[in-house]
């Protein structure tokens, strides 16, 4: 007879805890840029779950093919960054981090007591309900057209058009109410409870508002697979269907009872079509170029956390290519790209081929067993198994993947989809003492590193607030984060910008060159690159003024209205004029 793995349940609120800290690690962040403070916090959070399930039991199951891939994966990583440097080496770090994290929390996900599924699915359901609720207040103006703060931390910012929650994207609380949407409908199927259709309800309304076509479409796609196990799919299509219906109509009016000035006027129906087809030829350039920054680097990728950045090498021969292979002109950007709106494209620009491979066997194995946990409707694993198709499906064409919270949560639910099968293919382990030692102490470092971090980045906010070109003591406060090339990134460029704009002060520029040179790989927004052309144009650095502004011109920004000005620069002349941003 098979040994079963025994756990020490006598005590799991710290597990409780660990989960509930993950699910509330997008709540609190500086508003300026929330990124990597909600990625900082998120980590710490999935590595006290990894802590809290390894202290917990006495066996622990490691899964030998994801061990071994996940074991080339890093160290072809590792290697790569060791033997070319990456140009934005703290981006690739807290990538790093985040990827480790979710590796963890996929084996933690396999090692998980069956007896707290249930349990967690409860609380994933209290906590997106609590993200909804807030992003409802703030999006029908309940903080006055501000975003929500508490002291110095942001709660959630308010959003443009969509129902974000905490998440300052629609389509990212989309994909993670898509999970508690689903979550709802099995719970509805398995129990006569009617909490469970209030459920339904409650995040239908919150689903649609967020005017996410492609969430609607993938989790619709999981539901119908849902329901086509019961064998009664007539009968519970019409069981949910005034539930649907009714959450559609609550949709329509909490959109039209918004009142922030600039969305109160736009049609409904007019929004989601405008969206769906606006940016289409841009989405196609996107994944052009990150096809392109792959081809560059196919084997190994051009290193995690670097797709912003060498972004705009690769995006003029991708634009190139449109023209003359596909006819597509006027291809244009409206924004900085920071990911490729598509999980695998991205996947292969960033980590290459093998890794790529390796993904797509993974893929292929959890809709394999998502197809068994289908003839088994009320397995407790089978909402984590259709949540994580949702998120496949929906990452095909959105940033989603790119949230901390999204990617950590996936892989989570994936190891526990996928428990009964991989247990039978891993090393059963005993966590010695040394084990946890070691374990415990590598976690505290870097909760206490992210909390570092953390800090600087809420003090960089502070200086980014109060920082004014006339008051040099507000000034002389940016040497505080100057030694931090992330993070200096935005106050800097900010104070270079009021300089340009009001050409005051502009013995500022010269100096901050440098520190805007090696914080521009970091963060490279469009606002980066202009106010970095413009110090240089203003140091009479031509030659490199004109290559900044050639990689400028080479994104084909709508808006972007100074090709005149960065010719003159290259002919060795001084413009009189600039325009900063993206001028209509």
């Amino acid at each position: 007879m098979k040994k079963q793995t025994t756990y020490h349940i006598d005590n799991l609120y710290p597990l409780n805890l660990a989960f509930i800290l993950l699910l509330l690690s997008p709540m609190a962040f500086p508003s300026y840029f929330p990124h990597d403070v909600q990625r900082l916090f998120a980590v710490s959070s999935a590595l006290l779950i990894v802590l809290s399930v390894t202290l917990q039991q006495q066996r622990f199951y490691l899964p030998k093919a994801f061990f071994i891939s996940c074991l080339v994966v890093f160290a072809s990583q590792l290697f790569i960054s060791a033997l070319y440097k990456p140009a934005a080496p703290q981006a690739w770090f807290l990538h790093l981090l985040l990827y480790l994290g979710a590796a963890l929390l996929f084996v933690s996900g396999i090692n998980i007591p069956r007896n707290k599924l249930k349990s967690w699915l409860h609380i994933y359901l209290l906590l997106s309900s609590l993200w909804v609720l807030i992003g409802l207040y703030v999006w029908l103006d309940g903080t006055d057209g501000n975003d929500l703060k508490i002291g110095v931390i942001t709660v959630a910012i308010l959003p443009y058009l969509k129902l974000a929650g905490p998440f300052q994207q629609g389509n990212i609380l989309a994909t993670l109410v898509g999970f508690s949407w689903l979550i709802s409908h099995w719970f509805a199927l398995n129990s006569s409870k009617h909490i469970y259709r209030f459920s339904i309800l409650f995040f239908t309304i919150a689903l649609l508002s967020t005017l996410s076509r492609g969430a609607w479409i993938a989790y619709c796609i999981c539901l119908i697979m849902l329901l086509l196990t019961t064998n009664k799919f007539s009968y519970w299509l019409r069981k949910f269907l005034p539930y649907w219906l009714s959450g559609a109509f609550l949709g329509y009016i909490c959109f039209e009872l918004r009142t922030t000035p600039y969305v109160q006027h736009y049609d409904l129906s007019l929004v989601v079509i405008n969206s769906a087809t606006s940016p289409k030829t841009e989405r196609l350039l996107i994944w052009a170029t990150s096809f392109s920054e792959f081809l560059t680097s196919p084997w190994f990728g051009v290193g995690w956390g670097q797709f912003p950045d060498q972004f705009w090498y690769a995006a003029p021969a991708a634009l190139q290519f449109m023209q003359d292979s596909l006819g597509l002109n006027n291809l244009q950007l409206y924004n900085t790209v920071f990911n490729a709106h598509n999980i695998f494209l991205h996947l292969a620009a960033e980590a290459g081929v093998f890794a790529l491979i390796l993904f797509f066997w993974g893929c292929w194995i959890l809709a394999k067993h998502t197809g068994s946990l289908l003839l088994k409707p009320d397995s407790i694993r089978l909402p984590f198994a259709l949540s994580v198709i949702g998120f496949l499906l929906h990452s095909q064409i959105g940033i989603i993947y790119s949230e901390p919270l999204v990617l950590l949560i996936a892989a989570l639910f994936s190891g526990i989809a996928l428990t009964p099968w991989l247990r039978h293919k891993s090393w059963n382990l005993k966590p010695t003492k040394a084990a946890k030692i070691i374990l415990i102490a590598s976690v505290s470092v870097v909760v206490l590193w992210s909390s570092q971090s953390i800090s600087q980045w809420f003090m960089s906010e502070s200086i980014y607030r109060q920082i004014k070109v006339e008051n040099k003591e507000s000034i002389k406060r940016l040497d505080e984060v100057m030694h931090l090339p992330r993070v200096r990134a935005i106050p800097l460029t900010s104070l270079a910008y009021t300089v340009a704009l009001y050409k005051q002060h502009s013995e500022v520029l010269k100096p901050v060159i440098p520190f805007l040179e090696t914080s521009l790989p970091e963060i490279p927004s469009l606002s980066a690159h202009q106010v970095l052309f413009y110090a240089h144009m203003y140091a009479a650095n031509y030659e490199r003024a004109c290559q900044i502004g050639r990689k400028i011109m080479g994104m084909h920004f709508t808006g972007e209205k100074n090709t005149a000005t960065y010719q003159l620069i290259c002919n060795g002349e001084k413009p009189v004029n600039y325009h900063f941003g993206l001028v209509d």
